[in-house]
C-alpha cells in the first residue's frame, strides 16, 4: 500500500518541479531518466510528459491499488505549464486560441462565449438578432461593404434614342378642344385622365363609360415604345415647345428629378410644359383612333395624378403638384401656343381670381399615392387578400417602398400606410454608380443602359468581369436595410398582431426597373428573413380590346389606378394618422406594497 503511494507522491512532485525544487522547496536532485514504479511501469522524464507512467515494456501489470488510482495516475497533464508555486489559487483559462468566441450584437465585438457547450445556441440568438448574415465567421473577418459617394448626376445625361419629334405637329391643334361635335348632344357624361408623371417615361391611362384607354404616343414621338413617353421636350427656335427631341432646339429632360429636388420656379414652368403637351396630345389621339366613342357627348373632365409615398405625406407638396397639374391642363386646353412664357404666365394665375374662364376648377384635379393606384387591379381583382402588403417600385430616379394595410370599410376600400421611404436608388441612379465606380466618362448615355444587369454592363463597356461587385453589393445593402427597417419597424409596434408574419405577406415589385438583378437581389434576400407571396397584376376586363398585354402592364398599372374616379380609389390614412396596433400584455401586480419593512 505504501509503495503506490510512494509512486504517487513522486509523480507528483516531478508534476510541479521545475529547477529541482519538491513539494517540500527544499532542492533534490535531478530525476533520473527512467525510475521504475509500483506498478512496474516507467517514470518519463520528459518535459513534456513530466509525471505521466508508461506502460512497462514486458510482462502484465502488477498492481493491488485501486483501478481509480491508476487511472488518474495515467492521466496526462493538459494544463498549461504553472511559473509558480504559489499557494494563491490561479483559475484556469484556456488559450483564446481554443476558447470559444462569438460576436456580441451591440457593439461587433468579438467577446469569450458563456457557455462552450451552447455554440449551437448562441449562433441561433445572434443569426435572430442578425438576421442579414449568417454567423458563418467573426465580423472582423468579414470583407466589409465599400462604401461609394453618391454620384453627381449633373454630370449625366441620359437621353432616349428613339425620341425623336414627328415634324407634323396638326395634333396640337385638334388637342386644344375639349368635345368634339357637341352639337350632337349625347349628354354630360365624365372622363377621368389617369396621370403617371415618371422620370424617365410618362404614362397616361383614360377611363370613359367603364372603359379604359392607354394612350400611344406615336403621333408624336413615333419610334418610342407605344405607351411610354420619353420624359423630354424640345424648346424651338420659335420659342414653341414639342414633345420629344426636335433638331436645332434645346432639349429640356430630367423634369421629375428637379421638381422634387428643387421646387424652383423653373423646374415648375418645365413640368408644366411638358405636362400641357401631354394633356393636349392625350385628347387629340382619343379624338382621332375614338372619335365615335368620344363624339358628341359634353365631357366634364377630370384628372389624378400620382406622387411617391413620402412626398404624398406631406400636404403642401400635393398642393403644389395639383397646382402644377392644374396649370398644365389649362394650358394644354386654350388656343395659345404651348411656351416658357404662356406656363409661367398660366402659373401665376392658377387658384386664383385671375383664372380664366373654362379652366378646370382645381377640386377635379386630385393627386394620390402611386403604391394605391398601382394595385387597383389587384385590390378588384380575386385574389385580393386583405391586412398587410409590401410594394417596392422601381422607378429611373427613386425607389419607393411601402408596407401598408388593405382592408374594406362598408364596401369601400381603405388603405392604412404603416411605414414608408422613398430611396434616389432607381435605374438611373444605378447607372450613375456604377459609372463612377468604373470612372466611365460619356457625353451621353443611352436609357437601354440603366436597365442592364451588372455583367451585360460591364460586357458592353469591356469592363473586366466582377469589377461592380462593390457597386452591387453596396446598393443591395442600402436598398434592403432600408426594408429591413420599414418590415421590423411594422412588426415591431407599428402593427404586432398582423396574421401575415406567419401566413405571409403578399408583395409586389413593379416599375421600369423591376428585372434588373440588383432589386431582384434585394427581394431574393428579404424572401429568406420573412415569409412572403409575390403578387401578380392581371390585365383588367375593362380595358380596350389589344390595349396592352398582361407582360407590359405593369408599367401602365399607376395610370390605369388613377383613371378611376377620385371617389372609387377609397380612404387612404397617412403614416401619422394611424395607430399602433400591438399585443395586449398583461401588467404585473406590484407586491412590493404588500410586505411590511422591519
Amino acid at each position: 500500500m505504501a509503495d503506490w503511494k510512494s509512486a504517487l507522491l513522486q509523480a507528483a512532485d516531478n508534476l510541479k518541479l521545475r529547477g529541482n525544487t519538491g513539494l517540500s522547496g527544499k532542492s533534490k536532485p535531478p530525476v533520473k531518466a527512467k525510475t521504475t514504479s509500483a506498478t512496474g511501469g516507467v517514470l518519463s522524464s520528459e518535459p513534456h510528459r513530466a509525471g505521466a507512467i508508461a506502460a512497462p515494456k514486458t510482462g502484465p501489470a502488477v498492481t493491488t491499488q485501486p483501478k481509480v488510482a491508476a487511472s488518474m495516475i495515467a492521466a496526462p497533464n493538459t494544463q498549461p505549464e504553472k511559473r509558480s508555486l504559489s499557494k494563491a489559487k490561479i483559475p484556469y483559462k484556456p488559450s483564446p486560441a481554443v476558447m470559444p468566441m462569438v460576436t456580441k450584437p451591440t457593439t461587433g465585438k468579438m467577446v469569450p462565449a458563456k457557455n462552450a457547450n451552447s455554440d449551437s445556441r448562441n449562433i441561433k440568438a445572434i443569426a435572430q438578432h442578425q438576421k442579414t448574415r449568417p454567423l458563418s465567421s467573426p465580423r472582423s473577418q468579414r470583407p466589409k461593404t465599400r462604401q461609394f459617394v453618391a454620384p453627381e448626376m449633373s454630370k449625366y445625361t441620359i437621353c432616349h434614342e428613339q425620341a425623336e419629334s414627328k415634324p407634323d405637329q396638326s395634333w396640337q391643334r385638334l388637342g386644344a378642344a375639349l368635345a368634339i361635335q357637341p352639337s350632337q348632344r349625347r349628354g354630360k357624361t365624365q372622363c377621368t385622365v389617369g396621370l403617371d408623371f415618371g422620370t424617365a417615361f410618362t404614362k397616361v391611362c383614360v377611363q370613359f363609360r367603364e372603359m379604359t384607354y392607354v394612350v400611344r404616343w406615336d403621333l408624336a414621338v413615333p419610334n418610342c415604345t407605344p405607351f411610354l413617353l420619353p420624359g423630354v421636350f424640345t424648346i424651338q427656335p420659335d420659342g414653341t415647345c414639342v414633345l420629344g427631341v426636335a433638331a436645332g432646339g434645346g432639349v429640356c429632360a430630367d423634369l421629375k428629378i428637379a421638381l422634387l429636388k428643387s421646387h424652383d420656379l423653373s423646374s415648375k414652368i418645365n413640368a408644366v410644359i411638358f405636362l400641357a403637351l401631354v394633356t393636349r396630345y392625350a385628347r387629340a389621339w382619343l379624338f382621332t383612333q375614338y372619335s365615335s366613342v368620344f363624339s358628341g357627348f359634353d365631357i366634364e373632365w377630370f384628372m389624378n395624378v400620382g406622387l411617391p409615398t413620402d412626398p404624398w405625406e406631406n400636404p403642401e407638396i400635393c398642393d403644389q403638384y395639383r397646382d402644377i397639374a392644374l396649370a398644365a391642363w389649362d394650358l394644354g386646353a386654350s388656343g395659345d401656343a404651348i411656351s416658357v412664357q404662356t406656363a409661367k404666365e398660366v402659373l401665376a394665375r392658377t387658384g386664383t381670381a385671375a383664372t380664366a374662364a373654362g379652366s378646370m376648377d382645381k377640386v377635379r384635379v386630385q393627386a394620390f399615392p402611386e403604391f394605391v393606384a398601382q394595385i387597383m387591379s389587384y385590390v378588384e381583382s380575386a385574389q385580393r387578400r386583405d391586412d398587410l402588403h409590401l410594394l417596392v417600385d422601381v422607378g429611373a430616379g427613386t425607389v419607393d417602398i411601402v408596407v401598408f394595410h388593405v382592408t374594406s370599410v362598408d364596401g369601400d376600400n381603405r388603405y392604412l400606410i404603416h411605414k414608408a421611404s422613398v430611396i434616389l436608388l432607381g435605374t438611373h441612379i444605378l447607372l450613375a454608380y456604377r459609372a463612377d465606380a468604373c470612372q466611365v466618362v460619356r457625353k451621353s448615355w443611352e436609357e437601354n443602359f440603366a436597365s442592364l444587369d451588372v455583367r451585360k454592363f460591364e460586357s458592353q463597356l469591356s469592363i473586366p468581369s466582377g469589377r461592380l461587385d462593390p457597386v452591387q453589393e453596396y446598393v443591395i445593402d442600402k436598398l434592403f436595410g432600408t426594408m429591413r427597417r420599414l418590415i421590423a419597424a411594422t412588426k415591431t409596434y407599428r402593427y404586432e398582431t398582423s396574421p401575415a408574419w406567419t401566413e405571409g405577406m403578399p408583395y409586389l415589385l413593379s416599375g421600369g426597373g423591376k428585372n434588373v438583378d440588383v432589386y431582384r437581389s434585394v427581394l431574393s434576400q428579404a424572401r429568406t428573413q420573412w415569409p412572403l407571396l409575390e403578387m401578380r397584376l392581371r390585365v383588367p376586363e375593362s380595358f380596350a380590346s389589344g390595349a396592352i398585354g398582361e407582360p407590359d402592364f405593369h408599367r401602365v398599372s399607376v395610370a390605369h389606378g388613377l383613371s378611376y374616379a377620385a371617389d372609387n380609389l377609397g380612404q387612404i390614412e397617412r403614416e401619422s394618422e394611424v395607430a399602433d396596433i400591438r399585443r395586449t400584455r398583461s401588467v404585473r401586480e406590484d407586491m412590493s406594497e404588500r410586505y411590511i419593512e422591519k
